[in-house]
């Protein structure tokens, strides 16, 4: 470090130079200098950064510049439904961005961003209030529902053509009635508002479930569909469950032909697995007698059941019966054209 220019005491913008720091100086391998702002911080600045104008504050000047260059007088403008009241500080020095107070048609008071107020994108403006009242009228439409008293449930049909339907018991139509039903990712949706007026998608077999579990019990917890058929929402085919047991209900991987055994080429061996436990063999009759011991021993309800996995195609109006090879074991789909029949679980395998 070379000659040291004293400037303490001066003041440069802002910032008056009130000590040199000699320990900051000897890391930054240049002169540094402590120095008060008008108001009231105190940082550490280089020499060099004061005497080339670079450094005039401790930051409030850029702020206020950039609060002068985004500020923009509305106050008074009525933007649709919301009228600009005053300019929130508090949300500009939280987020760095342009916020303002204003009064909704409704009666509502809420802090409002710039840019949602000038955005074109809007088709109206509103605290909110709009969407609320927009979803409750898209919840009014109501979904056909066709009632098949033989078989003791109902079809409720979504509005858009070729999404199909979903089922449900009967007399749990009460719950369904209430909201517009649609597909999402393959599962029968709906909106709902909470209590703070935040709208979330909701499943179909959570609003039917929540009729008869609290919302402790639901708490942390997954819907499992027994036949693999997530439209069918009937209480016979769902129950609560971990997601570790919702795991366990998924279809085993086999090219074996025997269920929970793999063949693994790399290592010659055959490899039990279910849920998390594994374990290999040499030969494939020691795998299935080893299979069939640890689940007598470990009984789960949750355990696939291929008997009750049936695919059902709608937009065809087929339905897929799960045939499986004598010799393999491996499932063979067959489509047989029998529109909205239901399938008796029970004589399943005498099909």
């Amino acid at each position: 470090m070379g000659v040291i220019n004293n400037i303490l005491n001066q003041v440069f913008g802002r910032l008056k130079v009130i000590r040199y720091n000699a320990e900051v100086s000897k890391i930054k391998g240049r002169a540094c200098w402590d120095c008060e702002c008008e108001c009231g911080n105190i940082i550490t600045v280089t020499g060099n950064s004061l005497l080339t104008g670079n450094t005039r504050s401790c930051g409030c000047l850029h702020s206020e510049q950039l609060k002068e260059r985004n500020f923009r007088d509305i106050t008074g403008m009525k933007i649709d439904m919301l009228t600009a009241l005053r300019y929130d500080f508090e949300a500009y020095e939280k987020t760095g961005r342009t916020y303002w107070i204003c009064r909704c048609e409704c009666g509502n008071i809420k802090s409002i961003s710039l840019d949602y107020l000038m955005s074109s994108n809007t088709s109206c403006h509103s605290c909110g209030c709009m969407t609320i009242q927009s979803m409750s009228k898209s919840n009014s439409k109501r979904n056909e529902i066709r009632i098949l008293e033989d078989f003791g449930y109902a079809e409720v049909w979504f509005n858009k053509d070729g999404d199909g339907f979903f089922k449900c018991d009967i007399e749990d139509l009460d719950v369904i009635r209430k909201y517009c039903w649609h597909k999402s990712l393959g599962y029968a949706c709906t909106h709902i508002r909470d209590n703070e007026n935040k709208i979330h998608s909701v499943r179909a077999h959570r609003v039917i479930l929540s009729k008869y579990y609290s919302e402790e019990e639901m708490k942390d917890k997954v819907v499992d569909h027994r036949n693999h058929d997530i439209l069918d929402n009937r209480k016979d085919n769902t129950r609560l469950c971990t997601t570790s047991e919702n795991m366990i209900n998924r279809r085993p991987y086999s090219n074996t032909g025997e269920k929970y055994i793999s063949y693994l080429e790399k290592l010659d061996k055959y490899r039990f697995s279910f849920n998390k436990h594994t374990k290999s063999f040499k030969t494939k009759l020691d795998a299935i007698n080893y299979r069939d011991e640890y689940l007598k021993q470990h009984p789960n309800e949750f355990r696939y059941n291929r008997s009750e996995d049936i695919n059902i195609s709608r937009n065809q109006n087929k339905i897929i019966y799960p045939f499986y090879d004598i010799i393999t074991g491996l499932p063979i789909k067959r489509n047989i054209i029998k529109p909205f029949i239901e399938i008796d679980n029970n004589n399943i395998d005498g099909l």
